[in-house]
């Protein structure tokens, strides 16, 4: 009995040690669209909470759209808060090939697309906003149906 106590507690911490060592913690949060679209002005504001009080990792956006899409890409305006100013970053996010074949996955017609925002790790505070809108030439921009950010740990 003594031997199976010590047996499995010894797994239980090599398990607690490898998943920690190449787990780490992830972020991710998404936001309805609104049925109607996308108003230009509107942005979706993601507060980053975690175990630790300050993060690094790579950040990405991640978008939810339907066949309904008119473009092949997004522009976005992504702001990200830094040691001692804001970071305001423009990103072209591409949808779609020449040929206009979706990028992403999911059932057709509903396509989630994943693309890193920044090609460097970012160390982000906890509770820190991190914001998103589009600013693409419309004032509704429709077949959008969410909108997310993830973190995920350097490695």
């Amino acid at each position: 009995m003594n031997r199976i106590f010590t047996a499995s507690l010894i797994i239980l911490i090599l398990v607690a040690t490898v998943s920690s060592c190449t787990g780490g913690y992830k972020y991710s949060d998404y936001r309805e669209v609104a049925t109607e679209g996308w108003p230009y002005g509107e942005r979706f504001d993601y507060t980053v909470t975690g175990r630790d009080s300050v993060f690094t990792g790579t950040l990405m956006v991640s978008l939810t759209h339907d066949n309904s899409y008119e473009y092949s890409n997004i522009w976005l305006e992504v702001t990200v808060p830094g040691d001692s100013t804001v970071m305001v970053d423009t990103v072209n996010v591409t949808l779609c090939d020449p040929y206009g074949n979706w990028y992403g996955n999911g059932m057709p017609g509903h396509y989630q697309f994943t693309d890193t925002l920044v090609g460097r790790p970012l160390t982000i505070a906890d509770s820190s906003r991190i914001t998103v809108r589009h600013i693409m030439r419309v004032d509704t921009l429709r077949g959008i149906s969410q909108v997310g950010i993830s973190l995920e740990p350097v490695k």
